[in-house]
């Protein structure tokens, strides 16, 4: 992945409509991964609803996803739509998305205006192919998925240390909402400067 590549997929959508990417494709730009699919966020169901409707009618198709409701096919590109909105964390922003994230690697958003919100371990942890597991689970049952995201992010060439191994059983059994291990403010830099640091 590089910038052009991933600034053309805001092409995708219309140009009315705050969205941002996040997961994979911000993380190929520095782990230089395979792209499985895009991730696109918005703030309501009012964008989300615009962006398939565009997608539909620039002959993207509809899949049927299990997990995802909003799941398009174009031009070979898995799409998936998420929308915030009634998330009871309120990750209605890039940043909200961000923070709430699981490993330091899923911890990265590129909004239409050229913005990126990343941990500050993000892009060394990318380059290092390490884990590090933030603990913003937003509830049990995300907790409990993550060992499906570890075994992911090691079949890519990631590795996690003891440390955080523990950590991260230690959250999965717990029976009530994980704690935050600790608030933390997102960095933003500008697609200029992601360039240099590609």
């Amino acid at each position: 992945m590089d910038i052009p590549k991933l600034k053309s997929y805001f092409d995708l959508f219309p140009d009315d409509t705050y969205c941002w990417l996040g997961g994979g494709a911000v993380r190929s730009l520095f782990d230089k991964s395979n792209l499985k699919d895009i991730d696109v966020f918005v703030a309501n169901r009012t964008d989300q609803e615009r962006i398939g409707n565009f997608l539909l009618n620039n002959g993207a198709t509809p899949i049927a996803n299990r997990d995802i409701l909003d799941t398009f096919k174009i031009d070979g590109l898995i799409v998936d739509v998420f929308c915030e909105e009634e998330e009871e964390y309120g990750g209605c922003t890039p940043e909200e998305s961000v923070v709430w994230s699981d490993y330091t690697i899923a911890a990265c958003a590129i909004d239409c205006r050229g913005n990126m919100y990343h941990h500050p371990e993000f892009i060394k942890d990318c380059f290092a192919k390490r884990l590090t597991y933030i603990g913003n689970d937003i509830s049990i049952s995300q907790a409990h998925s993550r060992p499906n995201r570890l075994r992911r992010f090691i079949n890519i060439g990631y590795d996690i240390d003891k440390e955080n191994i523990l950590y991260l059983l230690d959250r999965m059994c717990m029976d009530k909402m994980p704690l935050l291990k600790g608030r933390w403010k997102p960095t933003i830099n500008k697609f200029d400067v992601i360039k240099k640091l590609c």
